[in-house]
């Protein structure tokens, strides 16, 4: 239990940290681009959490009915997480640069994406051993 609560006192710290360097990149974007950002993203909000719940629904039903062995079922749901992950973050970035964002919150958009992937890894680090 000690473990599990390390774990996950790390990715909250991550997390906190990624969502204040967001929120202070967000805060010097002038008021029309922080109108195309809530624009640009507001769609495929839904459905990406729609996916993730539908990924969490899957793993717990291969745990609990012991689909397949545990170790294959937690690497898998490791790895397809991740690959959520890096995908997410390669759309949004297409989608900034392609809408000529400034660098700067481009930059600290794929900072603040790094510090929630090193709060995962930390989180699964931390847990797997």
């Amino acid at each position: 239990m000690e473990d599990y609560m390390m774990a996950l006192m790390g990715l909250l710290v991550f997390i906190f940290a990624s969502r204040y360097l967001s929120e202070v990149a967000t805060q010097k974007l002038p008021s029309d681009k922080k109108a195309e950002l809530i624009d640009l993203f507001s769609g495929g909000r839904t459905l990406r959490f729609g996916l993730l719940i539908l990924i969490i629904g899957l793993y717990f039903f291969v745990v609990s009915n012991r689909v397949i062995p545990l170790e294959i079922a937690w690497i898998s749901y490791t790895v397809i997480i991740l690959l959520y992950w890096i995908t997410n973050v390669y759309w949004d970035y297409t989608k900034l640069k392609s809408h000529e964002f400034p660098f700067p919150f481009v930059r600290s958009y794929l900072l603040s994406s790094g510090l929630r992937l090193a709060g995962i890894l930390l989180f699964l680090g931390i847990l797997i051993n």
